[in-house]
């Protein structure tokens, strides 16, 4: 119970300095953790004219292992979410949609941060 408390504070941890280095990049946080009918958004946010919706991951061993858990299902979840907030005449005005993957990396007792556009290559086009 209390590895599980623990890993639960090291989660929330890496989302508070997630949020904080995506802001440091210029980025401006619409929400975090939004839950819509269709799945959950772990970061929205603006970068200029864009609307950013971010999946975070985290590994403290290999960057394949986390950026591989964005699986097929889990991109249907994305553009379900995607085509929800785009419901809302605010988020309409975006010029582009950007889907990325927030690769968080423990390197050397240090979080290391990665922006990953996320490849929908494998989901089937009228989805899209």
């Amino acid at each position: 119970m209390s590895q599980n408390l623990n890993l639960k504070r090291e989660w929330k941890a890496v989302e508070v300095l997630a949020d904080f280095w995506l802001r440091k990049q210029g980025l401006i946080c619409i929400a975090r953790n939004l839950k819509l009918t269709k799945g959950e958004i772990d970061w929205l946010g603006w970068e200029n004219n864009s609307l950013v919706i971010i999946e975070v991951k985290a590994s403290c061993v290999n960057p394949f292992i986390a950026s591989n858990r964005v699986d097929k299902k889990k991109k249907l979840k994305l553009i379900s979410c995607v085509q929800e907030l785009l419901t809302n005449p605010e988020y309409k005005k975006a010029d582009e949609v950007k889907i990325e993957l927030l690769l968080a990396l423990l390197k050397n007792n240090t979080w290391c941060f990665e922006r990953i556009p996320i490849d929908f290559h494998d989901v089937e086009e009228n989805c899209l």
